[in-house]
């Protein structure tokens, strides 16, 4: 039971982080369907950041999470490219 409290913070930090840095607001669903994709959502969304998050740690890069987002929601158009795995 310890252990899982010392951890709260992790979980509290993962909803500040939703609703601060993501916008991620509540919205009101009847039916289960929409809670449902909405919570699945919600938890993909927050997957994609903390991705996002290892990935500059990984690159040791010194832009935030944040300041990355910022960025991307400045571009209009990015290319992507893939490694082809050969078999």
């Amino acid at each position: 039971m310890l252990e899982n409290y010392s951890n709260l913070w992790q979980i509290e930090k993962a909803f500040r982080t939703a609703k601060t840095d993501l916008k991620i607001r509540t919205i009101y669903h009847r039916k289960k369907e929409r809670i449902e994709a909405h919570i699945c959502l919600t938890f993909v969304t927050y997957k994609v950041y903390k991705e996002l998050e290892r990935q500059l740690k990984l690159k040791r890069s010194n832009l935030s999470p944040e300041k990355a987002i910022e960025i991307l929601q400045s571009m209009f158009q990015i290319e992507v490219k893939t490694q082809q795995i050969m078999r």
